[in-house]
């Protein structure tokens, strides 16, 4: 006869000497109760406060501890799968579930990543879903290509379709047919970054005088300056003309086309409507025609601008109306995004909006920038350029030390003391060895080194009173080249130039007849212009038409007559034969 014990916390049955485990629980025990989900089992009976082991397939998944009651519970982190063999204490001893099918209850997704640059590669992953249950399905709305979840089901990834840069909302649905709810839909905002240009981008700029600089400073050093040289100005780079109309540039697109630009600024308007009697629907139209064109021909960016506030004596002698004009053309020009003849065009136009000139501190005469409003206007076309462009490099600060630098026996790095230094006044103090300071007007110019962008720099400190207009202070070395009929040459540097300057009236590079913008024949001052500092980068000079075995590269402050001053600081000097292409 079999006797039933509890021996060592397991109910046994012994007879004939044989031991046969059956569990904590005992004889009769009843097999353990799925939950909905299928991810919790219950069971009773057992052993009080006893662990109790728990199976799926035989294979160890896991152990709980039961009640005061002998009641215990566990819960798989996913369901097992349907019909899976559940068992516990051995599975010997103890009944065996049958896993029933899962009842999940969706939850709302995640994603580890909303962006991608445009242009990626198909299949590249924006984001990892979490929250996904197992087995379910998920699908994305709209479903255009644009974006797909990935085969695995657990990634979102660029898709096949190209992109436009921008912020688009997409819903992705979770479906399950087991689930106690559902489908769960969550929506997720996807932003296509736009590809970034790479440096030495070619720029061409098209305009009337405010761009050409026939009437005063143009923007363009400004620009220049603020964007850290990173565009490549080819010859010929500034392509406005003063007077001219949108009407004009838009017979001219071939010309600034042939100069194969990847960025094309139009600043154009202000003499369609101070001198012809255009409606403002067909100056825009003559804009639009511009700006679809430069596209067409190759241009990857158009960075346009409203037409700038003005009240000199020609704006002031039109009619109300007239004046109103400027307004509406403006509203036309801003709500290019909405424009259904733009539709293939807008991702790659980029506003400059320029209400913030004021004519009344900005001008010369109303309507013309001195260098005031140049800078201003500069700026506010370099922080849209800006954001075209890679960041992270600049010509002269990746290459002022690299073998490129034809400057580079004369101490790129500007590193010792024992230059040079001439002039009407002697100028005083320590210049990097290799260069020379000198100065021409009678001024006071005191030189020592600093530290710039993180190099050795040059400072020179100007005061006293120049003696003639158009007086300079010159930081130059001259280098021995080998000038082949045919090449170009190139040129930037580093500069900051503190507060409190009186009567500069331009800083310039320029070597063989390649200048910076503007090329230092300008008669307004930066006066009241604050601090100023940035790259500057000169344009391309002409192909050589003869050998040439030196070239000196100058960084001029340009002054006006009567008490000058000027704390300036020069530093990572870059002089190049250009590339054959760029």
């Amino acid at each position: 006869m079999a006797v039933i014990k509890y021996r060592k916390g397991q109910w046994s049955i012994i007879g004939k000497s044989k031991y046969i485990p059956l569990g904590p629980g005992g004889p009769g025990l009843s097999a353990a109760t799925a939950s909905v989900d299928g991810k919790t089992y219950t069971g009773a009976g057992v052993k009080p406060l006893s662990t109790v082991t728990v199976y799926v397939g035989g294979v160890q998944a896991g152990t709980a501890v039961a009640d005061a009651n002998g009641d215990w519970s566990y819960t798989f982190a996913n369901a097992p799968a349907k019909n899976s063999v559940i068992g516990w204490d051995g599975i010997i001893s103890a009944p065996t579930t049958i896993a029933p099918t899962p009842h999940p209850t969706l939850g709302g997704l995640n994603l580890s990543g909303a962006t991608f640059t445009q242009g990626a590669a198909a299949g590249t992953v924006i984001g990892t879903f979490a929250g996904k249950t197992a087995g379910s399905t998920l699908s994305i709305s709209p479903n255009d290509g644009t974006v797909a979840i990935s085969g695995d089901q657990t990634k979102l990834v660029v898709g096949a379709t190209a992109s436009t840069p921008g912020t688009r909302s997409y819903t992705v649905t979770e479906t399950d047919a087991d689930a106690t709810n559902g489908p769960k839909t969550t929506t997720f905002a996807i932003t296509c970054n736009i590809a970034l240009l790479n440096l030495n981008t070619r720029f061409v700029a098209e305009g009337d005088s405010i761009t050409a600089g026939s009437n005063g400073p143009s923007w363009l050093w400004a620009f220049d300056a603020a964007s850290a040289g990173r565009f490549f100005m080819p010859q010929g780079y500034n392509q406005a003309t003063g007077g001219q109309t949108a009407a004009q540039m838009a017979t001219q697109v071939a010309q600034i086309t042939a100069l194969s630009p990847k960025v094309v600024s139009l600043l154009a308007g202000t003499n369609d409507l101070g001198g012809t009697s255009d409606t403002p629907a067909t100056i825009y139209g003559n804009l639009k025609t511009c700006w679809k064109a430069y596209i067409d021909g190759g241009a990857q960016h158009v960075i346009i601008a409203t037409v700038m506030p003005r009240n000199d004596s020609v704006w002031t002698a039109l009619t109300a109306a007239r004046q109103t004009d400027r307004v509406t053309l403006n509203n036309l020009i801003s709500g290019y995004a909405t424009d259904p003849d733009l539709a293939n065009y807008k991702d790659k136009l980029h506003l400059v909006n320029l209400e913030s000139y004021n004519p009344a501190t900005d001008s010369i005469e109303g309507l013309h920038p001195q260098w005031l409003g140049a800078i201003k206007v500069g700026k506010l076309f370099a922080a849209v350029a800006n954001s075209l462009i890679d960041q992270t490099h600049t010509l002269n600060g990746d290459l002022y030390l690299d073998a490129t630098n034809v400057l580079s026996s004369k101490n790129p790095a500007l590193t010792g003391t024992t230059g040079t230094m001439s002039g009407t006044a002697q100028p005083t103090g320590a210049v990097a060895t290799g260069w020379s300071v000198s100065e021409n007007g009678g001024m006071t110019v005191v030189c020592s080194k600093s530290t710039l962008n993180g190099a050795e720099a040059q400072r020179i400190v100007v005061s006293g009173t120049n003696s003639t207009v158009q007086r300079l202070v010159n930081f130059s070395a001259a280098v021995n080249v080998t000038g082949n009929i045919g090449d170009s040459f190139e040129a930037c540097i580093d500069f900051s130039l503190a507060a409190g300057h009186q009567k500069i009236r331009d800083i310039v590079i320029n070597h063989a007849t390649a200048s910076t913008p503007n090329s230092g024949n300008q008669s307004f001052n930066f006066d009241g212009a604050g601090a100023i500092s940035g790259t500057l980068r000169s344009a391309v000079t002409a192909p050589l038409s003869a050998a040439i075995t030196t070239i000196t590269l100058q960084a001029l402050l340009n002054f006006d007559v009567g008490t000058v001053g000027a704390d300036i600081t020069w530093g990572k000097p870059y002089l190049r034969k250009v590339p054959a292409t760029i």
